[in-house]
């Protein structure tokens, strides 16, 4: 029976609708919103337990899935996209006049 989720979603829909229309007014008053977002965060709670009882599926936590879950990072060619580079500056040469010529 999807009824419940269907409840809960749309009282979800209608508190977020709440929340960002008071933002938009800019006149609001922090704590009410902080107080909306935590009954959202409720909502959201509820309804995930409520699909996890309707399925008998559980959302699996990453500290559940155990120490392998993750591959190890060997190939430091591929981090450089995403480090910024400085430009290297060119190779300073003196002008030929200021060139030092051996003494004879």
């Amino acid at each position: 029976d999807t009824a419940e989720l269907k409840e809960l979603l749309s009282e979800a829909k209608s508190k977020g609708d709440g929340i960002v229309k008071s933002i938009k007014s800019k006149d609001f008053d922090e704590e009410e919103i902080i107080a909306s977002l935590e009954d959202l965060e409720t909502l959201k709670m509820e309804f995930e337990n409520k699909m996890s009882e309707l399925t008998g599926e559980e959302e699996e936590r990453p500290w559940e899935r155990g120490p392998k879950q993750f591959e190890p990072f060997n190939d430091l060619s591929k981090l450089k996209e995403f480090i910024p580079q400085k430009p290297q500056a060119p190779e300073q040469t003196q002008p030929a006049e200021l060139e030092t010529q051996p003494v004879q």
